[in-house]
């Protein structure tokens, strides 16, 4: 499901890379670190959707 999306930013950041001087600009290290970088951020979504289940049960358990 998320390829619509996907492709949307890929194309929202090949536009970009476009704008600022061709793709020669846009290198390998600036693809790896976005992707470090998004993997970050979606450990840090899966903690804290564990944490906030957690509160769940706590607080609403009966």
């Amino acid at each position: 499901f998320p390829h619509s999306r996907l492709s949307r930013r890929t194309l929202l950041v090949n536009a970009g890379a476009v704008g600022t001087g061709g793709f020669l600009g846009f290198t390998c290290d600036n693809i790896r670190e976005f992707l470090l970088s998004l993997r970050y951020f979606r450990i840090f979504i899966a903690l804290w959707n564990i944490f906030m289940m957690f509160c769940m049960i706590v607080l609403f358990g009966s």
